[in-house]
């Protein structure tokens, strides 16, 4: 009976850092681009029978946001004085914490390390790691309209490689693709959207026909502007950042 009770609470644990990792992603999908995040565990001892579909499930978030994850394992000492025995299946019992770790990287496209004393090693081969990437385009078939996550693997003919890809990758919906929704997107989100080539300013004045009214006046200029139809989009939020209004207007836009 304390066996099975330690055992309980170490999958509750886990399953409780698991929900907050899945809370950090679904937050972290308001960031536009590709996120790179490193994990620093003791471990997520889970039960063999929901391992596989519950560590899945963290990648499909971790997908949908275009998120990376690279663990790093911190094993458990194993000569401790509250000890009374040596483990007999000390292998076994590190890869049942460290399992479900491997397990994410693996699916998310990142990889797994351990530190057993120090973090440099781990750090250092990350630095290499991250120093420069391959993006691959995939063209899409006219059954993914559904916009379902696929399953696709990446190989490469060279021997002696180490390819990092992800085992899921989400289909983007129309939304994702449309340039307006996208510029909504950029002026809803947390992060600055600093390359969009628009400089604004605006005015507050009182409206001259309603004293009881604001008049809002923006102004501003763009470059690298093409020939065509262009949407303009605006977002009003108060000093804590929450929507008061916005919308969008179409503009022309001359050679």
């Amino acid at each position: 009976m304390q066996a099975e009770s330690t055992w309980r609470t170490a999958q509750m644990t886990s399953l409780s850092s698991i929900a907050a990792l899945r809370q950090f992603l679904s937050l972290l999908g308001q960031v536009p681009g590709e996120k790179t995040i490193i994990l620093i565990s003791g471990g997520w001892p889970l039960d063999d029978r929901d391992e596989i579909s519950t560590i899945s499930t963290v990648a499909s978030d971790a997908a949908a946001v275009g998120a990376t994850i690279f663990t790093i394992y911190v094993p458990a000492s194993t000569f401790s004085a509250d000890r009374r025995m040596m483990t007999s299946t000390p292998l076994a019992d590190s890869y049942l914490h460290s399992g479900p770790l491997e397990t994410l990287a693996a699916m998310t496209g990142g990889g797994s390390f351990r530190a057993e004393v120090g973090a440099d090693a781990a750090f250092e081969r990350l630095a290499r790691e991250l120093s420069g990437y391959y993006r691959l385009a995939i063209e899409k078939d006219p059954s993914d309209a559904v916009a379902k996550d696929r399953r696709m693997k990446v190989q490469v003919s060279r021997n002696g490689l180490t390819v990092r890809a992800r085992d899921v990758f989400d289909v983007h919906t129309y939304e994702d693709r449309d340039w307006a929704a996208r510029i909504g997107n950029a002026l809803e989100g947390p992060a600055l959207a600093t390359e969009i080539p628009v400089r604004v300013t605006n005015y507050l004045s009182t409206d001259n026909e309603n004293p009881s009214r604001l008049k809002l006046v923006i102004t501003g200029e763009a470059s690298r502007l093409q020939a065509g139809n262009a949407v303009l989009r605006v977002l009003v939020s108060d000093i804590d950042g929450k929507k008061i209004t916005g919308g969008e207007m179409p503009l022309s836009h001359g050679s």
